[in-house]
């Protein structure tokens, strides 16, 4: 066998004859050499040489394409599984194996099915790791999907951005895939911003005003509805109210025309001859009435205050005893000594 040159052109003689022996990792030639002096070489790649002989650095196996593993869509930002105007659609593009992505040339974008229309979701300059893409889409006035928004099949396009193989930049990735549907879990409405709640967060009773957790005939039982937001209260056309369990009865607790502040609202109700409660009185639940009110978010008056709650149960510490009024205490204040009567304290 004719001695092997170097790239440089420098002739060395690299090995004695050699025996090609065929298998080897990914079907490559493997041989047995042997040493001037009768020493083995052995189980060495015929590519390795190759890349030895000429300069090139040898990375052991081919990369292997990048393709298209998934596609999701990231959940909406409320509970009930809509995007509202000016809210983001986000939707994740996986890749197997690792990738690399140059976005010098443009940005990927996917197309989206958002009722009948299409619309384009793009990725953001850095919105890429080694894994996936993630491409986004801002709901605009007038979309509507109420079924969900989708991913068009093979519509994955690179607009002059490069995908590749992450330790390949020679190997181009694939972007053929299949739809997929968002479903009822990601339905659009673009005709409004999301709608902001207002809930009652709990209700309080007050304390009895005397020191055995009762309160007497004519005393007020004071109730505290606490809202999630600051609110405003229009009391122009009635008065929130809220419902009382006082033993069998139900009584209700009315608010104020002043009894209100942005945190909450302060609603009483005036203990009446008959009523009695050794369990203590309860607020019943969801019996928050507005009455002709309006209670609405402090910073937004469309935003209007849902109305339901649960159940208070007052306990021993907010008894009720209408048979009588508060007991007026008397008792010994102090004793005093009058002076003696001569100057010498005796």
């Amino acid at each position: 066998m004719e001695p092997k040159k170097r790239a440089d052109g420098a002739a060395k003689r690299l090995m004695e004859p050699q025996t090609l022996l065929a298998g080897g990792e990914e079907g490559a030639w493997a041989y047995a050499a042997r040493r001037p002096g009768g020493r083995a070489w052995t189980g060495l790649a015929v590519p390795f040489l190759l890349a030895l002989i000429g300069g090139v650095p040898y990375s052991g196996a081919e990369a292997q394409v990048p393709s298209v593993s998934r596609i999701l869509f990231v959940g909406a930002d409320g509970g009930d599984s809509t995007y509202y105007r000016g809210e983001i659609v986000r939707v994740r593009v996986f890749f197997t194996p690792h990738i690399a992505v140059d976005v010098s040339g443009g940005l990927p974008s996917v197309d989206l099915t958002v009722g009948t229309e299409t619309r384009r979701a793009v990725m953001g300059p850095r919105s890429w790791n080694r894994n996936r893409l993630e491409l986004r889409y801002e709901v605009q006035e007038g979309d509507a999907d109420v079924d969900g928004v989708s991913v068009q099949a093979n519509s994955l396009s690179l607009n002059g951005a490069t995908i590749t193989a992450e330790n390949d930049a020679s190997v181009q990735a694939e972007t053929a895939h299949g739809g997929v549907e968002g479903g009822a879990a990601h339905k659009v409405d673009g005709s409004r911003a999301r709608p902001q709640s207002l809930t009652v967060e709990r209700i309080d009773f007050l304390d009895a005003a005397g020191g055995d957790s009762t309160y007497y005939r004519g005393e007020e039982v004071r109730v505290r509805v606490y809202f999630t937001r600051r609110v405003a209260v229009d009391a122009s056309g009635g008065l929130p109210s809220v419902d009382l369990t006082v033993g069998t009865e139900t009584r209700q607790a009315v608010m104020g025309p002043r009894s209100w502040n942005p945190d909450r609202l302060e609603l009483r109700y005036e203990v009446q001859e008959g009523d009695a409660d050794v369990d203590g009185v309860s607020v019943q639940a969801n019996s928050l009435s507005l009455n002709g009110a309006t209670i609405t978010a402090e910073n937004d008056a469309s935003v209007q205050a849902e109305t339901a709650h649960d159940g208070v149960e007052g306990g021993a510490a907010h008894k009720v005893d209408g048979s009588r009024a508060r007991t007026q205490s008397l008792t010994v204040e102090r004793i005093d000594f009058l002076d003696a009567a001569g100057g010498d304290s005796t």
